[in-house]
């Protein structure tokens, strides 16, 4: 075979710039990041909100915005392009630029949402600290280690 590389370089070979305060981001310590659909980059920070990135423009969510809390764990975005974003306070749902927060009353199971993501058949999987939720448009279940999942989830 012969010695072709396929696929990217590798990230050994890459030469890696370092963003922060002084390039505008609101902290050092990001915690997750995701392109969305339109090429759109979310980055998610410890303790200082969700930024949105985009032809070199930032943006900056935080909870005066609407988001449940400032401790950002994961940001995903669903076929319909929502971002679904876990908190250290419950999930977050981004759609049109408004937030719509969901939290134990809402059946989640616990308040910190690790991630998040939206399944093939449209069901809503969150991790917590509990075990994970699984959500319908007609309901919502939960399950641990002591509430396995039921078959065909």
């Amino acid at each position: 075979m012969g010695g072709r590389q396929l696929g990217p370089e590798p990230v050994a070979r890459r030469s890696f710039t370092v963003y922060g305060r002084s390039e505008g981001w609101p902290s050092v310590i990001p915690t997750t990041v995701l392109q969305d659909h339109a090429g759109r980059v979310w980055v998610g920070f410890h303790e200082s909100g969700l930024m949105l990135a985009s032809d070199g423009e930032r943006r900056v969510y935080t909870a005066r915005d609407g988001l449940p809390d400032n401790q950002i764990y994961s940001v995903r975005e669903t076929r319909s392009g929502d971002l679904l974003i876990g908190t250290r306070n419950g999930l977050a749902v981004m759609h049109g630029g408004s937030f719509r927060v969901y939290r134990p009353a809402d059946r989640i199971h616990r308040f910190n949402v690790y991630d998040a993501l939206e399944d093939n058949a449209g069901r809503i999987w969150l991790a917590t600290p509990a075990g994970w939720n699984g959500a319908t448009a007609a309901g919502s279940q939960s399950f641990s280690p002591a509430n396995r999942c039921p078959t065909g989830c």
